[in-house]
């Protein structure tokens, strides 16, 4: 697909294809690869029997990157230990707090 212009992200990111799952495609010893190569690497992505426990991976990524509330729980859980962590005399150092 070719598209000029700005890509709709979120109608892509939603197809069923996206996993959040990367696979390297085979390359040369200069880095480079042909198109035989990358063909073959998305029938086997996409299609082989052989890709079929790359594509249950996918699947089970796509589950938790896509949910919502169990990020929204990590962060809270976070900030709630950085609470107890502080309230026992803990301090962070200035230069790793303003990183956050």
């Amino acid at each position: 697909m070719v598209c000029l212009g700005w890509a709709p992200q979120l109608e892509n990111l939603a197809h069923p294809a996206i996993g959040g799952i990367g696979f390297e495609v085979q390359r040369n010893k200069d880095g480079s690869f042909n198109q035989d190569v990358v063909a073959k690497s998305m029938r086997l992505v996409m299609v082989d029997k052989e890709g079929e426990p790359l594509r249950l991976k996918a699947a089970q990524m796509k589950t938790i990157f896509g949910n919502q509330n169990l990020h929204e729980n990590y962060i809270n859980d976070f900030i709630h230990y950085m609470g107890i962590y502080q309230q026992k005399g803990h301090q962070m150092p200035i230069k790793d707090a303003e990183k956050l």
